[in-house]
């Protein structure tokens, strides 16, 4: 009996193989099946469907001009939705005479943009300049002359007052 028994476990264990066998071939040729009609399905996709998808990634990249104090000047091609701090790691970051003090390093950034990083020099003359013509409007009283003759020809006499 104990030898019948040992056949039977054997034949058993051969048909639980057997299932076995099958369910993971049955498996298996399901998932080629599914990847080759997704292979199928893009190749007979149309021409205009992979021009659009095409010109979708091109839209999804902005092109920006970096110039001044930073290591690579040019355009630096980025993803849609770019920071300042992006372009600038795009151009190889500050240069060591790189102004970085006022740079919103968090601006978000659009195509066809222009940024120039100043150096401490180019920032030390503009301040000079811009003191230099606040004086200047200043030593006027704020208004120039043309200005002056237009208040005075524009104003309105107080006819109470007034002599002749």
């Amino acid at each position: 009996m104990d030898s019948l028994e040992k056949k039977q476990k054997i034949i058993l264990g051969i048909m639980i193989a057997i299932v076995v066998g099958f369910i993971g071939y049955y498996v298996y040729a399901k998932e080629d099946q599914k990847q080759l009609q997704e292979e199928e399905e893009f190749l007979l996709q149309p021409t205009e469907t992979k021009e659009k998808q095409e010109e979708k990634e091109e839209d999804d990249k902005i092109l920006v001009h970096v110039s001044g104090a930073v290591q690579k000047e040019g355009i630096v091609e980025l993803k849609i939705n770019s920071r300042m701090a992006d372009a600038i790691e795009k151009a190889g970051g500050f240069r060591e005479d790189a102004y970085v003090e006022e740079i919103n390093l968090a601006y978000k950034l659009e195509d066809g943009m222009k940024i120039k990083i100043l150096t401490k020099e180019e920032k030390q003359i503009q301040i000079k300049e811009n003191t230099k013509e606040e004086e200047i409007s200043t030593n006027s009283g704020g208004i120039n002359n043309e200005e002056k003759e237009r208040n005075s020809k524009d104003s309105k006499i107080d006819i109470n007052t007034a002599t002749r």
